[in-house]
């Protein structure tokens, strides 16, 4: 009897403990490029050394935090079943997008345009760091 009893809180515990995330990811930008437009007018952009912390919840959740901002993305296999295949993480929109493998990621925004605001594509790349 008191196996059982012990048994049975053991798995009540597991139920209501909450899940911590297994992994944090620090990547940095290597290189970033793109285009802003707004009424009729262009600007070439580009940047590096931009860094992102990213909370891997799990294997379909991602949060990324950028600048005290934070987003979470839905996350899955590129190709189910391949060996390497890369993990792509989007926001609901499906116009922001991280793909990761090993260490490297890319990531891209294609028009992603807020109400009143500029136009912006862009694709960068750079490599993460645990912890």
């Amino acid at each position: 009897m008191n196996k059982t009893i012990w048994a049975l809180a053991l798995l009540l515990s597991a139920l209501v403990t909450p899940a911590l995330a297994t992994e944090t990811l620090t990547c940095t930008d290597e290189e970033v490029v793109g285009i802003q437009w707004q009424s009729g007018k262009s600007e070439r952009l580009r940047g590096n050394g931009e860094k992102y912390v990213v909370e891997i919840i799990s294997p379909t959740s991602r949060r990324f935090s950028y600048e005290g901002k934070s987003q979470l993305l839905v996350c899955r296999e590129a190709w189910a079943g391949e060996a390497r295949s890369p993990t792509i993480c989007t926001d609901e929109s499906g116009m922001w997008s991280w793909s990761f493998r090993d260490d490297n990621f890319t990531r891209s925004n294609i028009f992603g345009v807020p109400v009143g605001g500029p136009g912006l594509v862009f694709v960068g790349h750079g490599t993460c760091t645990k912890g």
